[in-house]
């Protein structure tokens, strides 16, 4: 790719002329569909990533085959970082969700990097904290007071991010279900209550929030939050969970999303 686009990168900005051509001459541009392993469990990944668009998930397949999540990165995180530096396969799969966009750092690049610019170093411990952090959110979602309160906490996550519109989801009943080891039943079960309150649906197997400030004080106190709601008139799900069509009118491009089947 040429050098002066990725030099473009928002991400350059905060860095000294020094460092940003340094990056640039080293790296590359990866973009990888929806539904697509960026990275499998057990690979030599052999580089840092650094997220730049799109949602992407990391989990791990135990000896029964299940799924386990793990947590999911917004944009601007650095990630690998431990397997570089210890020279150790993924001991998790990365998967992305969305289409996603990454700036690939290969190993002997990053330790340069490393090596001879100290702004890297703070860089490379910031970004450290931004990974603990996603894992804290999701350490808490596993240990809500109640399912249907881990439920919401989980979509509240992944709505925070800018580049996803937070009135749609590509998330599955199986998608949710499966992330969180919750019953598919009870899954349905949580949206289609979550729906008669106004808070949200499903549509072409994509979970829809309607009302995020509802859905947030779910997250943050349970059901009991919303127990002496007065009805505002907020747009409400079907008997089934699905959303009428004049309740969500998309206001940006969808192309990008596909519902994971």
């Amino acid at each position: 790719m040429d050098t002066s686009k990725l030099l473009e990168l928002p991400l350059m900005r905060g860095f000294s002329q020094p460092l940003r051509h340094a990056i640039a001459d080293g790296s590359k541009l990866r973009t990888y569909p929806s539904n697509s392993v960026v990275f499998p469990q057990g690979a030599q990944p052999g580089a840092v990533v650094y997220t730049l668009n799109g949602m992407l998930f990391s989990w791990i397949t135990n000896s029964e085959n299940e799924r386990i999540l793990l947590t999911h990165y917004h944009p601007d995180r650095l990630l690998l970082v431990n397997n570089t530096l210890q020279h150790r396969p993924l001991d998790f799969e990365l998967y992305a969700v969305t289409r996603v966009e990454l700036l690939v750092i290969p190993s002997h690049v990053f330790m340069h990097l490393l090596e001879h610019f100290p702004e890297f170093q703070s860089f490379v411990i910031n970004g450290l904290g931004r990974i603990l952090d996603d894992m804290r959110l999701a350490l808490c979602t596993h240990k809500a007071a109640s399912k249907e309160q881990g439920i919401a906490q989980f979509l509240v996550h992944c709505c925070s991010w800018s580049a996803i519109p937070q009135q749609q989801l590509p998330f599955s009943i199986e998608f949710i279900s499966d992330c969180l080891r919750l019953s598919r039943p009870f899954v349905a079960k949580t949206i289609k209550h979550f729906g008669r309150l106004g808070i949200m649906g499903s549509k072409y197997g994509k979970t829809i929030v309607l009302d995020l400030e509802r859905l947030r004080r779910v997250a943050a106190h349970g059901l009991d939050g919303l127990a002496t709601e007065a009805d505002t008139g907020t747009p409400r799900a079907d008997e089934d969970g699905e959303v009428p069509a004049q309740a969500h009118e998309p206001h940006h491009d969808r192309s990008g999303l596909r519902p994971d089947a």
